[in-house]
């Protein structure tokens, strides 16, 4: 995955661990990703391979669930 630190992104994606963050707008930095990306392909798929595990442990529904839970617990 290939994204910008535009918003709340870089909470979700972490560089060079989950995916290639770069600077919203930099034209220059995203074809190199991109390059990057196509002339190793194992270094992507590690990097898919760790986006998938973090998405799976922290934004589950059991996760959001008691996540949830704990927000409006002491509210009810």
């Amino acid at each position: 995955m290939i994204t910008s630190d535009a918003g709340g992104i870089p909470w979700i994606a972490q560089d060079d661990v989950t995916a290639r963050v770069i600077t919203a707008g930099d034209t220059a930095a995203l074809a190199r990703a991109m390059c990057e990306s196509i002339e190793a392909p194992a270094t992507t798929i590690a990097r898919a391979a760790c986006a998938r595990d973090y998405v799976a442990a922290q934004f589950s529904w059991n996760q959001v669930r008691t996540k949830w839970q704990q927000a409006y617990r002491p509210e009810l």
